[in-house]
């Protein structure tokens, strides 16, 4: 398989779940090793970083590279998202100030950014087309029925859609009439803005249908 992705063109290989939070906790790492080395792919630490003004030759010239990532406090993530075994063992980040959303791998950049230096990344788990790797309670299409790049064109016209692609989980709602002040405190009620963001899209917003699931009227107090 790995020569065939070779023969395909992928000169970057990314290994995900080297933690101590995931089941293996990054037992195979030097296996992993082995194996890409002994195709003449070189270990490279972090993410190699490609921006907008990066050209095709350039790209096309890459060396192979391989590197390991996961949810540790040294990296971008800072803690774990409320979801899976991180739930399941309590071991989620309990700080609904922390936007998960607005680092690589939330949703910032899904549609694409006009910065630069913010480069384009989904999720696709299994059929699952995702603005991050978490996921969103529902997902945005099918990779088995649609096209990923129709897919994203169809969510780029909706304004919810279009505050995930900037990062901003709070104001996710403010197109239907719910301010980011409480979006905010919602995302510290609930203790994790992906629990905010899946009371959002379980209560309040229809994905599929890219619009409210009602007319509401909010009266919460706020506290903040």
């Amino acid at each position: 398989m790995l020569q065939t992705l070779i023969e395909k063109g992928v000169d970057r290989y990314s290994i995900a779940s080297i933690d101590r939070y995931h089941k293996k906790q990054g037992a195979r790492k030097e296996e992993l090793s082995e194996l890409f080395e002994s195709k003449g792919i070189d270990f490279v630490e972090g993410q190699p970083k490609i921006t907008t003004e990066a050209k095709e030759k350039d790209i096309l010239s890459r060396p192979l590279s391989y590197g390991f990532f996961g949810a540790t406090e040294d990296m971008w993530l800072g803690g774990n998202w409320a979801r899976g075994r991180a739930l399941e063992k309590d071991l989620w980040k309990k700080d609904g100030t922390h936007n998960f959303c607005a680092i690589h791998s939330g949703a910032r950049g899904f549609l694409g950014h006009e910065s630069k230096d913010v480069m384009q990344e989904l999720s696709i788990q299994l059929w699952k087309i995702n603005p991050c790797c978490p996921g969103t309670k529902a997902p945005m299409g099918d990779a088995r029925k649609e096209k990923v790049s129709e897919v994203l064109q169809r969510m780029s016209k909706h304004e919810v859609m279009q505050k995930l692609n900037q990062g901003d989980i709070y104001g996710v709602g403010e197109s239907i009439g719910i301010s980011a002040k409480e979006g905010l405190q919602r995302a510290i009620e609930t203790g994790n803005v992906c629990l905010w963001c899946d009371e959002f899209f379980s209560k309040d917003y229809d994905m599929k249908k890219q619009k409210p699931k009602e007319a509401k009227v909010y009266t919460r107090k706020l506290d903040i």
